[in-house]
């Protein structure tokens, strides 16, 4: 199915074998052939074991860790990632400093997995269905660039381009996954009555990204993909094993899609107000403790205006109002919020609860939805 070798064999055993299937068979004896470098220093000079072993008999000082001390290490899931990080078709590095680099990232991916799996860990996923659940639009756009990367990293796998996979992975996690949704979303998670169906939603999304993240790097990351499989919720129906289990399908998200627009739009304004909130922050105050206003084009006015509660989330503060006029370029203003302060959410409000005090209705809601106390003795 594949020949797999270095550069050198285009006129050696690719060629050899080319030939004699061709004279006996009358067919080439291979589908696809893939061709890749040779493993260089940080300075760009191959390894070569015999120059190695020459240098340590000499007492020469050499560069190479060799795999014995990194498995020891590290396991051997830093060695796969470091092939898989690789552009194959070039020479590739092996240095030290690429496998201090890739440590960090698999200590980023692991810590991503545990913190998907701490809230999912009440989440089932019979009961709680994608197509079933109350999204939000930010719920939407973040499914619909999972289900993009999905794609992307399927394709990248049939056309054994590792590192595309690789680095889809890296910025899926560490941009759209834990930059922006996870902090998005952390009120509802942590906030809301455990069975509200706006926690069920941010829920739903969440196990529909660690479902995926599982699968399309179990066959890089082999172990780790195993273990997360073993501890999150499943279907009726799963494999014990992640390695029995398919992958989604994923759907390509096209750039000019009312979705993706949205996203970048939704996007751009976050980013102006993280920058706009640099000197608020500055003065010992939090984002929650901000009111934000927003003078918009008058194309985003659209977007906007329907989804303030939800801007609120995405920015990360407890309220968005609009000016009633337009500008050729947004204009944002901050402020303190100057309502009262929740002390159970942090966020604050004009008026609070009056059935209890120091609370918002929503957290006056969730409280009283827990099952009371056991009886004391």
């Amino acid at each position: 199915d594949l020949y797999l070798e270095g550069s050198d064999q285009h006129r050696g055993w690719f060629h050899s074998s080319l030939l004699v299937s061709m004279g006996v068979q009358g067919k080439a004896p291979y589908h696809t052939v893939l061709t890749h470098g040779f493993v260089v220093d940080e300075n760009g000079n191959p390894y070569s074991k015999s120059d190695i072993e020459k240098n340590r008999a000499a007492g020469k000082k050499t560069s190479y860790t060799e795999p014995e001390a990194v498995l020891a290490k590290h396991g051997a899931e830093l060695l796969r990632l470091w092939v898989a990080s690789t552009e194959f078709r070039s020479d590739i590095a092996y240095t030290q400093t690429l496998l201090d680099g890739l440590t960090e990232w698999y200590r980023k991916f692991r810590n991503t997995a545990r913190y998907l799996l701490g809230n999912v860990g009440d989440f089932v996923p019979d009961a709680h269905p994608l197509a079933d659940a109350a999204l939000t639009d930010v719920d939407r756009c973040m499914v619909a660039r999972l289900d993009d990367v999905v794609h992307r990293i399927r394709a990248a796998y049939d056309a054994f381009e590792l590192h595309v996979v690789h680095r889809l992975l890296v910025d899926f996690v560490t941009v759209d996954l834990s930059a922006i949704y996870a902090d998005v979303v952390k009120d509802r998670l942590y906030a809301d009555a455990a069975a509200a169906p706006s926690r069920r939603a941010a829920q739903a999304v969440l196990y529909e990204a660690l479902r995926a993240l599982t699968t399309l790097s179990a066959p890089i990351m082999a172990f780790t993909a195993e273990d997360i499989w073993r501890h999150m919720p499943k279907r009726t129906g799963d494999p014990a094993s992640v390695h029995l289990a398919l992958a989604p399908a994923g759907a390509p998200l096209d750039p000019a899609s009312d979705t993706a627009r949205l996203w970048a739009r939704l996007i751009e304004y976050r980013e102006r107000v993280t920058a706009a909130l640099e000197p608020f922050r500055a003065q010992k105050n939090k984002s929650l403790d901000a009111r934000v206003t927003i003078t918009p084009t008058a194309a985003d006015r659209p977007l906007l205006a329907p989804r303030l509660g939800e801007l609120a989330d995405l920015l990360i503060v407890s309220e968005v109002t609009l000016t009633a006029e337009d500008a050729a370029e947004p204009r944002i203003v901050v402020g303190p919020h100057g309502g009262h302060k929740c002390d159970r959410c942090w966020k604050w409000f004009a008026a609070l609860s009056t059935e209890e005090q120091g609370i918002c209705p929503r957290c006056y809601q969730a409280v009283h939805s827990l099952p009371p106390p056991p009886a004391t003795i």
